[in-house]
C-alpha cells in the first residue's frame, strides 16, 4: 500500500488557510493507511509567535520521539470547524488508533457573515441536504469598536451531533 503525502491531504471546501499560520507533518508514517495519532485543531493549536511552541507542535514532538505514526493539522482552513474534520476524515479514508483534536468553538458562537458562509460551503461535501440556516442574532461591538450583525448556524444538533460521532467512530479508535 502507498504511503502518506502529507502534502495532497484534502481537507474539503473552504476556505483555505489565508493567514499562514498552517502546521501540516506527518512522521513514522509508514505505507499504511492506518496511523497511531492524529492532531487535528484550529488555531488554538498553536502560538502565532512561534508555530512550533503550541501544544500541537510539543506533542506531536513528543510522538514522533516515542515512534509513534503521527499526522498533525493545525488549521487547515480559515475556519477550521467540526465539519472541516467530518470532510478530511471522510475524503481521505485514513484510520486513526487515537485523535487529539481542539474544533468546536467556532461552530457554536457568534459570526460574521463571511464566516457562516464559509461553514455552510464546508457542509456541502457531505451535509448538502441537511437543512443549516443562517440566523441573525444581533449587532455585537467589535474589537475595533465598530458595530456589526453577527450570525449563528441553526441546525439540527442532534443530527449532527450523531453525524459526528459516526464518523469518529469509524476513523478513531479513541478521540480526546
Amino acid at each position: 500500500m502507498r504511503g502518506i503525502n502529507v502534502s495532497k491531504l484534502d481537507f474539503g471546501p473552504g476556505k483555505g488557510n489565508s493567514t499562514g499560520d498552517l502546521l501540516l507533518k506527518g512522521a513514522n508514517l509508514g505505507g499504511g493507511r492506518k496511523i497511531d495519532v492524529l492532531i487535528f485543531t484550529d488555531s488554538r493549536g498553536a502560538c502565532l509567535e512561534d508555530m512550533d511552541s503550541g501544544w500541537a507542535s510539543m506533542l506531536f514532538s513528543f510522538l514522533k520521539d516515542a515512534g509513534l505514526s503521527t499526522l498533525m493539522a493545525v488549521r487547515p482552513r480559515d475556519c477550521t470547524v467540526f465539519l472541516t474534520l467530518i470532510n478530511f476524515l471522510r475524503l481521505n479514508k485514513l484510520k486513526f488508533r487515537h485523535l487529539a483534536a481542539h474544533v468546536g468553538l467556532v461552530d457554536f458562537t457568534p459570526k460574521k457573515s463571511e464566516v457562516i458562509e464559509d461553514i455552510m460551503e464546508q457542509r456541502s461535501v457531505f451535509f448538502g441536504s441537511a437543512r443549516f440556516a443562517r440566523e441573525k442574532l444581533r449587532r455585537y461591538r467589535l474589537l475595533s469598536g465598530e458595530m456589526e450583525n453577527l450570525y449563528s448556524i441553526k441546525f439540527d444538533t442532534g443530527a449532527f451531533r450523531a453525524a459526528v460521532a459516526e464518523c469518529l467512530n469509524r476513523h478513531c479508535e479513541r478521540t480526546t
